[in-house]
């Protein structure tokens, strides 16, 4: 038996690429609990979400690193104005972390057999390793996948993580997409790239992963012209598949535009314009708040600048291009 003031009697220690909530899935199931067991410990409701207020706590449970485990949780699960910070990546819309709908490689569950916080990022859709596509249901019952699980590599449903029986064609621009987010979650020199980079690429390389997400949901969230930019578009929980839909979608119109096929204008009624917005937040990045400066007065046309500028004065600081 094990107790709050004693911890788990086996301790595992994380791997570096690790997800936070992952890795205390990892210790609590090879102790024979779960979730749930932890949250009771650390005071907290089931239906609460374990964020980084919690890392101290777990220290000690799970004699894990309070640093580690701090940069692989959550600030905090409500609506957040404004960036929040993870594994060292700021995000600027809620709904790109998936800390309510996880997914996983189908493959490294079973072996190495942990979560990778890289999945944790709505736009990693993809897994470089087994070049296959992460899932987030039960490829025998279709239940969403679920951190209340027994295990990593076992679902909520008691069933273990699989493939799917017959999986779909993966997109090359899907491919290319994905290898641009293994490359910004590793905080690699993005210089060179930016350099010889054409089309949607050349638009994307410079921004960091948070602008990344954004600018590809700005661009793909909306499938035609002329749908409303709810707020909800800020916490609804979208699949893996509906990920990639809303990346290709993005994809096609950035490379239009570039090429000159059609007009940065004639995309107006079909971006979601908030989710370049936020990428004006005082906090964001300059590089990500440059290229939000230039889509937004590129697509809506000089009459935006003043009303970007009544908005959020602290660009008033900097050069507009």
């Amino acid at each position: 038996m094990f107790s709050p003031d004693a911890g788990f009697p086996l301790k595992l220690d994380p791997s570096e690429d690790e997800s936070g909530l992952g890795y205390c899935l990892r210790v609590a199931s090879s102790n024979g609990a779960n979730l749930f067991t932890l949250k009771r410990f650390l005071g907290i409701r089931e239906s609460k979400q374990i964020t980084r207020e919690h890392a101290y706590a777990l220290s000690g449970l799970l004699e894990g690193r309070q640093d580690w485990l701090q940069s692989r949780l959550i600030e905090s699960y409500g609506i957040h104005h404004g960036p929040r910070s993870y594994c060292g990546h700021s995000v600027y819309v809620h709904n790109h972390l998936r800390f309510r709908r996880p997914q996983v490689c189908p493959l490294c569950v079973h072996n190495p057999g942990y979560c990778s916080a890289i999945w944790d990022f709505s736009l990693s859709t993809l897994c470089s390793k087994h070049h296959c596509a992460l899932v987030d249901t039960c490829a025998k019952c279709g239940k969403a996948l679920d951190w209340n699980r027994p295990s990593v590599d076992v679902n909520a449903c008691s069933h273990y993580v699989e493939a799917a029986k017959h999986p779909k064609p993966i997109d090359a621009c899907l491919w290319e997409l994905q290898a641009l987010v293994d490359a910004k979650f590793r905080k690699e020199n993005m210089a060179a790239i930016s350099t010889a980079a054409v089309g949607w690429r050349a638009l994307t390389a410079g921004l960091t992963l948070g602008g990344l997400h954004s600018v590809i949901a700005a661009f793909g969230m909306h499938e035609r012209a002329l749908i409303p930019g709810h707020s909800v578009m800020l916490t609804m929980r979208l699949s893996t598949p509906i990920w990639q839909q809303v990346a290709l979608r993005a994809i096609s119109r950035m490379e239009a535009m570039a090429s000159g096929l059609i007009s940065a204008e004639s995309l107006a009624d079909e971006i979601w314009q908030p989710g370049l917005m936020w990428m004006l937040h005082p906090q964001a990045d300059s590089s990500d708040q440059q290229v939000a400066q230039q889509l937004l007065e590129g697509i809506y046309g000089r009459q935006i600048f003043k009303r970007l500028h009544q908005l959020h004065p602290h660009l008033a600081q900097q050069a507009l291009f």
